[in-house]
């Protein structure tokens, strides 16, 4: 009888997400050669919040062969809504190798790639989207005095919606924050750089607005020793010292609030990564002086933690 209860239970789950939860589109596949990574663009524009994540299944995965076109896997979404939606996958498996070898057939190119904006080859395919689940939830980072967004490697998808949707807020008027930091923590640059023109287009879009988000990203095996910029990110080859960042922003903060040119409405520290890296920034909040904390109206962390 349990086991009855337990199998009606597990089929109604699945009607609901099939019936509430799920959508078909279409969807184009970039490969992203020096990170082996894909970008996802589907044809959604709304139904999400930054800081969401969805799972994909990729019926055109047959024509690699295996049974990979059966599977689901989760991504965040490194856009907000408004825009295209967009998945940044990294190969780090067989169904992520099986997704890079489809992109990599490539449909789109010359003429037709370029109409779509697109530099790259790419795929065209119908696409399976479940979601969004997760997020801040009921959080709204643009209602803080301050935003630090910490990422380490496919991390990062969260931290650039999240930096997306604070941008198109302050344009709308709808953003508190003065102050933001945005550090993305990867193991060398090859991993960054498809990336890199998407945060200078995001700092050239914020240009226009009251924000002047500070980006760096940090190359945690990379054999040079020096910093410089690109595109006003700063490059760092090392690991981030969290503390002192954080240190960096709530003085940054304290600064504004003290000052009026902000409300005391707080900082908020949404991080994204691997355990390690959720673990170090955890602790760097907890030695925010009271008497600093006061001041700025609180630190409030939210966090995402997932495993490489």
């Amino acid at each position: 009888m349990l086991a009855i209860v337990s199998l009606i239970i597990y089929g109604k789950d699945i009607i609901l997400r099939l019936a509430l939860k799920t959508r078909v589109t279409n969807a184009h596949l970039v490969p992203l050669p020096g990170s082996q990574s894909i970008q996802v663009i589907t044809s959604f524009q709304s139904g999400w919040r930054a800081g969401q994540h969805v799972f994909l299944r990729v019926p055109a995965l047959r024509q690699v062969g295996g049974m990979s076109f059966w599977e689901n896997h989760p991504f965040s979404v490194a856009s907000a809504e408004g825009d295209e939606m967009v998945l940044v996958v990294k190969r780090a498996g067989d169904w992520t190798r099986a997704l890079y070898e489809l992109a990599s057939q490539g449909d789109i190119n010359g003429e037709k790639g370029m109409e779509k904006g697109y530099a790259n080859v790419g795929k065209e395919c119908r696409v399976i989207v479940e979601g969004p689940y997760g997020g801040p939830g009921p959080l709204v980072m643009a209602s803080y005095s301050s935003v630090l967004l910490v990422s380490g490697g496919s991390g990062v998808t969260f931290a650039l919606s999240v930096l997306d949707d604070l941008i198109k807020k302050a344009f709308m008027g709808h953003c508190r924050a003065k102050t933001i930091r945005f550090v993305w923590v990867c193991k060398n640059y090859d991993d960054a750089e498809p990336l890199i023109p998407r945060l200078v287009d995001l700092i050239s879009r914020a240009s226009t607005t009251n924000l002047t988000p500070k980006i760096s990203i940090y190359l945690t095996r990379s054999q040079s020793s020096s910093a410089y910029s690109e595109g006003g990110i700063e490059i760092v080859h090392r690991r981030p010292e969290l503390a002192n960042i954080l240190d960096g922003v709530v003085s940054r903060t304290r600064v504004e609030v003290l000052s009026g040119n902000v409300g005391t409405c707080g900082l908020v520290v949404g991080v994204c990564g691997p355990m390690r890296l959720v673990d170090e920034t955890k602790k760097a909040v907890r030695v925010v002086p009271w008497q600093e904390r006061r001041d700025i109206g609180g630190v409030t962390v939210h966090t995402e933690a997932f495993g490489w």
